[in-house]
This record gives C-alpha cells, structure tokens and sequence, in this order.
C-alpha cells in the first residue's frame, strides 16, 4: 500500500518504520533525515496548504495518516476526504477535543465523563483568588496547544503564583484544575466513528526529571502493555469511550481516527479523564507499533474508510522507550549538538527512533529540538524491555544529555 504520513518526530518514525517493515511504500511530509532507511521523506513540505492538499491529491496515495495535532486542528483532515482521500485522523470538529482543553471540559460535563472540576482565570489575582477553593498542589493548564508543555502542578500557593506570573499577560486563556491523585494510563483507541479498538495499555512519564519532578514535558518514556483488572476496563468502556462516541455523534461529527484518553486512577480504581487527545500519543505509538504482530496499513485503512476491522497485538512481549532530551528541554532546547553513538542501529529487540535530529555533514547528526530520539527495547517481561531499552540507550550520547532513569519503575 502507497501511504502519505504527515509529521516528522518520533511517533512517526515508528509509525513509518512498521509500515515498511510490511512492504508498504511509505512518504513523509516532511519526515526528518534518520527516517531515510524506512521511507522517502520530503523535508521540504512544511506547509500543509491548498497547494499541497491538491499535489497528494492526484498522488496515487491509498491512505494519508496525520501524526501531529496541528494540522488536525487546522483541518487538513477536511481538506483531503473532500479531495476523496482515505485520511486516518479526525476534523477539525473533532480535533477540537484537543485544541482547546476547556472545550474538552465543556464536553465532558455535559455527556457526564467523569473529570476534575476546574475554573477559567483571567488574570494572576483572578487565579490567586480561585485558588481559595482548591486544595494544595495546584493544577494550571493553558486552554490552546502546547506539545504537552502547557501544565504547570503547584505544590503549594507561592509556586502557583508563579506559574501565573509566567502565564499571564502573554496567555488569556487558562484555566485552574483540581489535582488528581492517582497513577496515570493512557487508553488509545481507533474508532470510525461507531466503534473501536483499544490499542495495548501504556504508561507515559510526563514530567522532566526522576522521580516525577520537574517540568511537564511531551513525555520523557513510556512502558507497555500494562494489564488492568476487567472491571476497570469495563467502567473505561461505558463511563467514557462510549459516551464520548456518542457525544461526539450527536454533535454530527464523525470521528475516523485516533482518541486518546489520559486516565487517572486512584486507589480505589475510581477513574477521571485528565485530556483527550485526537492523535496517538508520542512517545506511546513507539510502544504501540512495536507489539503489532501484523501489517498495520490495512487496519488503518478500514478505520478511514468508517469501518473498522481489528488488528492484533502481541501478548507475549513487553516493550520500554526511554526518551533522550537535549539540554535546556522543555523550554529551551540546545541545538547543533554532536551526537555520538550509531542512530541507525537496528537489531531485532532495541533500536532508535529519531525525532529532533539532522545530519550536519556526512560524518555525524546533531540536535535540533527538544527530544532527539528515542531507545526501544522488547522483551519477555517489563524487567527485560527496560533493561534492553536502557542499555540501548546508554551507547548514545551528547553534551548535557537529559534522560530519566525511573521509567516503569512504579508501574502499575
């Protein structure tokens, strides 16, 4: 199958990766330079615009999968099934359940998912003001898109001062949420509309350092599959997949492509949503895409076309995927920086995915972002995958490399 994917990080070096691996002819826009073994990238299609959608369009694409959250909440999804494209990814509708977190609590509220109250601020006295009815350690979301980066967890009112003093004034929408205590889950399914499935369980690391200190982060590693109780898959299914599908539907949208829901659960296994989002997860589609047991395209392809046909994963196989950061990340990442160690290394049970890295000449790749790359390792238990994925991990390096060392460590 000829497929277009739109992105260029690391979950869509997995995603292309998978895809070749089964023979499929694989296309990024724009893809990144260590994705050149599993596909043919485009590095300088940046712009997803009229001119493009009209180029893919009479391209002889079967299926066109959108990676990132931007396009999908620009529309490109619309753009390209208007053009009679088989697109993997929600409209703009439909994207709207990530591009703006208070509209996603809206939503919630009214079909009754289960979430964590919350209060739009509109200024650092509004939010020091509101923070009187909330309880220690604060939650501050910013409402629009921040690549994962856009919370700030408080522990106590002096830090949540703060975190407004840097919001405010250059951010108007934002909104102060009740901390949830519990360990998080993130429940990925593809739907086409009606029905769906779940992908394997994962667990992502959001924040910076060990321990789940520091900043929020898109993800600093993820583990995989997890397994959960029956009756707690069974509440995820009928208090919150199947009323956001049906809210979705009697809103008119259909939904053709992935829903995330970033779960928190406590001790009592009592379940709240902490965001939706409308693509997969990165770094979770590393995991993901590691533990199909068969061609994905097809399974893609049904989803697009609103009639979804399951594929399989395996079960007998565990996977880890440590991610390695430049320094300054998350706000300041350090660029042209020499990486060392073989990028392209493929073996069987551990290899990389590059994100935010180029060549800089022939000779050697450097960092251009945030999360450089990442180590997969599989295994037949977590124990095993982490080991592999760690020890992967430690044969790359550059100046000032961030890399947790607690990843699955307190998995649940």
């Amino acid at each position: 199958m000829k497929v277009a994917l739109i992105g260029s990080g690391g979950r869509e070096h997995a995603i292309a990766r998978t895809l070749s691996q089964h023979k499929n002819e694989v296309h990024v826009f724009p893809g990144n330079p260590g994705m050149i073994k599993h596909a043919t990238v485009h590095l300088d299609q940046n712009k997803f615009d009229s001119t493009f959608v009209d180029s893919l369009s009479k391209s002889d694409f079967e299926l066109v999968v959108i990676g990132p959250e931007q396009p999908l909440c620009d529309g490109l999804a619309d753009q390209l099934r208007k053009k009679g494209m088989n697109v993997v990814g929600p409209g703009e509708a439909g994207a709207q359940l990530e591009k703006s977190k208070i509209y996603a609590k809206k939503f919630m509220e009214e079909f009754q998912i289960p979430t964590s109250k919350y209060s739009k601020v509109e200024s650092s006295q509004d939010c020091l003001l509101k923070a009187q009815s909330y309880t220690a350690p604060y939650v501050l979301k910013m409402d629009g898109l921040a690549g994962g980066k856009g919370v700030f967890v408080c522990k106590d009112i002096s830090d949540l001062e703060k975190a407004a003093q840097e919001i405010f004034p250059t951010h108007q929408s934002v909104f102060l949420e009740e901390f949830v205590q519990g360990w998080e889950l993130s429940y990925i399914v593809l739907t086409d509309g009606d029905n769906y499935q779940a992908c394997p369980l994962t667990q992502d690391h959001k924040r910076l350092l060990d321990g789940d200190h520091g900043p929020n982060t898109g993800g600093m590693g993820v583990v995989g599959p997890l397994q959960i109780e029956d009756e707690l898959n069974e509440r995820i299914h009928e208090k919150i997949v199947l009323p956001t599908l049906k809210g979705l539907k009697s809103k008119g949208i259909t939904y053709r492509g992935v829903l995330y829901f970033g779960l928190m659960i406590n001790d009592q296994n009592q379940i709240q949503v902490l965001e939706y989002n409308v693509r997969f997860g990165d770094p979770e589609t590393q995991v993901i895409f590691s533990l199909l047991k068969e061609d994905p395209a097809p399974w893609l392809l049904s989803v697009s076309n609103g009639q979804i046909s399951p594929t399989n994963f395996s079960d007998e196989q565990s996977s880890a995927y440590v991610v390695l950061a430049a320094p300054g990340y998350p706000d300041k990442p350090i660029k042209n920086l020499k990486i060392e160690g073989d990028i392209f290394q493929e073996i069987k049970d551990k290899h990389y995915f590059i994100a935010s890295a180029v060549n800089k000449n022939e000779d050697h790749f450097v960092t251009s972002g945030g999360r450089v790359l990442g180590s997969l390792g599989l295994g037949a238990d977590l124990g095993s995958a982490l080991e592999t994925a760690y020890e992967n991990a430690n044969k790359i390096s550059w100046k000032g490399l961030q890399m947790r060392s607690d990843i699955g460590k307190n998995t649940q």
